[in-house]
C-alpha cells in the first residue's frame, strides 16, 4: 500500500475492522450499564474509539459512491476481496485515492 495518503489509510484500516465486524448485535453487548461515583464513566479510549465508529458509515458512504472499479481495488487491498479485472488492482487503488480523499474531505472525516 503506498504512503502518499497515509491519513486515508488510517480511517480505511478502520473502515475495514468495522466492515469485519457484527452488525446485527446478537448475544451480550461487551460493556454494560454502571454506576458511576462522579466523573467519567468511560476512559479515553473508549470515548475517542467510540468517536471513530461513528465516522465508519462516512467512510462506506464515500466508497459506495466511487465508482464500481474503485470499490472493488479498495475492498481488494483492504478487505482481501476478489479482484476480476485484467486491470492491476494496486494501479486502480492508486489513482482512487484522491478522489477518496476529496470525498473523505467533504463528509469531514479527513481534515
Amino acid at each position: 500500500m503506498p504512503d502518499d495518503f497515509p491519513q486515508v489509510e488510517r480511517w480505511l484500516a478502520l473502515w475495514a475492522d468495522w466492515m469485519r465486524g457484527e452488525t446485527v448485535g446478537r448475544g451480550y453487548p461487551s460493556r454494560s450499564v454502571g454506576l458511576s461515583t462522579g466523573g467519567a464513566s468511560e476512559d479515553f479510549d473508549s470515548l475517542v474509539e467510540r468517536a471513530d465508529m461513528r465516522c465508519c458509515p462516512l467512510i462506506d458512504a464515500a466508497i459506495r459512491d466511487m465508482p464500481l472499479i474503485a470499490q472493488s481495488a479498495i475492498a481488494h487491498v483492504w478487505l482481501s476481496a476478489v479482484f476480476r479485472l485484467r486491470i492491476d488492482p494496486a494501479q486502480v487503488y492508486a489513482e482512487c485515492m484522491p478522489e477518496l480523499e476529496r470525498r473523505l474531505r467533504a463528509h469531514g472525516v479527513v481534515v
